[in-house]
């Protein structure tokens, strides 16, 4: 009685353009010989995906998350669709070196940029753009404290506390009863006769490449 035999394998990215065909060789246990048989050659076209092809969705932030969705055509699931893929983002048309998943999660380097997808030759589908990738925000931050004795000759000194990420670099700015003290820009002030008896206020300015400054104030009133 004949036996019929079935055997698949999954078209991969490489596979498109080019073409595959199945050679199944037969023997019988205890014999020299074998029969060895030959399928004719099968293109392997390209997947067109339905309209919208891909679309991103997401958090288009630096640190933010994105996940590109590829469009699943009729007759194939999304795991088969996947298989033929080659995921590539790109930062303002230039490949992101290692970016080659369907998640992609912005650096510092994206920000302001605008990121595109591409799914590789195997997908036939428009281009797709996320929107421009604003700065990120620190997750963690801590207000100033200002430490010193409030008396004319002490000096007061702002200690920032813990951020996160650490900002790259902070400005300074005294203000005396609201009103900005000139030069007084250093992380330290020593106050004067003109601060006795005056509300004394240190602002703390953090900064990093990708993030929006951060402005945080703290009080202290002089005896």
């Amino acid at each position: 009685m004949p036996c019929l035999l079935f055997s698949a394998v999954t078209v991969g990215a490489d596979d498109v353009g080019g073409q595959i065909r199945v050679v199944v060789s037969a023997s019988l246990w205890g014999q020299y010989g074998y029969t060895e048989s030959m399928s004719a050659w099968v293109s392997v076209p390209a997947v067109k995906l339905p309209a919208p092809g891909v679309t991103i969705t997401g958090n288009a932030k630096v640190y933010g998350y994105l996940t590109a969705t590829l469009s699943v055509p009729a007759g194939l699931d999304q795991y088969a669709v996947k298989d033929i893929a080659a995921p590539q983002w790109y930062r303002n048309g230039t490949p992101i070196k290692g970016a080659t998943s369907l998640g992609y999660q912005p650096v510092p380097a994206d920000a302001d940029a605008v990121l595109s997808f591409k799914a590789g030759p195997g997908l036939i589908h428009p281009a797709v753009q996320s929107a421009k990738i604003g700065p990120g925000t620190f997750p963690l931050v801590a207000t100033p404290i200002i430490k010193g004795t409030p008396k004319p000759g002490s000096t007061l000194t702002v200690h920032v506390g813990g951020w996160q990420p650490t900002p790259s670099a902070f400005a300074y700015q005294w203000y005396r009863s609201g009103v900005r003290i000139p030069g007084a820009t250093a992380k330290s002030y020593k106050l004067t006769a003109s601060d006795a008896g005056k509300t004394i206020m240190g602002k703390a300015t953090g900064s990093r490449t990708g993030f929006k400054t951060t402005v945080l104030a703290s009080v202290r009133a002089l005896r």
